[in-house]
């Protein structure tokens, strides 16, 4: 397998699976969204440097220790894929005019139109750096679609002589649809948000987001109560769960405000 094939490495998690996957969702105080599949690249194929993420990693005694960097894996992505770039002041603001976002990115925005946005903080100036790109700390890619993902290889890693290594590649592996259970677990939480929420008044959005926060809460704890099997053998069934929810909750939300 020559490692050149792949143009983008994810860290922290040998295998990707849409069981896992949480629709983008706009977050208006930090200016990042949650969701999607944030690859911290591209793959740098040089000894002690696997990725910009690697790089920031060993500057960063605190964050060294706390996030997973012993396995990750490579990808290849589609080079027909519609890619927005956000990579200068100039890029960014085009965006801005071409879809009506007169204040910020709107993330949430862009995943109805692009398969992925590419952000480059330190190809901006510093003012925008500083400002609306804050949170954005390295060169990232964050895919609104893993359909454009043709394959991926799980490596393993090893941190020695102040550098990064992979130090394993699996075999190749595609994408595979979303499970039978997933599926089953969706209608369920989907029922319960619904049940739940049929005698509460469209509240002020806050108010309306805090009170299905509090409803998730319970169903995350009724459904893992409930599901007695695994319903994926790569992940914790907490892990699925949470992600299901995540989605089932902002969807009621938007569905309310």
């Amino acid at each position: 397998m020559n490692l050149k094939d792949f143009n983008y490495v994810h860290i922290g998690a040998k295998y990707i699976s849409k069981d896992l996957w949480v629709n983008i969702i706009h977050e208006e105080e930090t200016k990042k969204p949650i969701g999607g599949l944030g690859i911290k690249c591209p793959f740098n194929n040089i000894a002690g440097s696997i990725s910009d993420w690697t790089d920031f990693l060993l500057e960063n005694e605190n964050l060294f220790y706390r996030m997973p960097h012993d396995e990750g894996c490579l990808l290849k992505v589609n080079s027909k894929s519609n890619i927005c770039r956000l990579d200068s002041d100039n890029a960014v603001q085009q965006i801005k005019q071409k879809h009506d976002m007169p204040v910020a990115i709107n993330y949430e925005k862009l995943a109805t139109l692009y398969d992925a946005a590419f952000v480059s903080p330190f190809s901006m100036s510093s003012q925008l750096r500083h400002t609306e790109f804050n949170n954005w700390n390295i060169r990232t890619l964050l895919l609104f679609n893993l359909d454009i993902i043709d394959s991926y290889a799980p490596i393993t890693i090893e941190y020695k002589d102040y550098g990064f290594y992979i130090k394993e590649v699996e075999k190749l592996k595609i994408i595979e649809d979303t499970s039978k259970q997933y599926n089953l677990i969706c209608d369920l939480t989907n029922q319960l948000f619904e049940k739940r929420l049929q005698n509460t008044p469209t509240q002020d959005p806050y108010k309306l987001k805090q009170c299905i926060i509090r409803i998730e809460h319970d169903i995350y704890k009724y459904v893992l109560e409930q599901v007695n099997y695994q319903i994926n053998s790569k992940f914790e069934n907490s892990e699925i769960i949470k992600a299901i929810l995540l989605n089932e909750r902002h969807k009621h939300y938007k569905k309310r405000i």
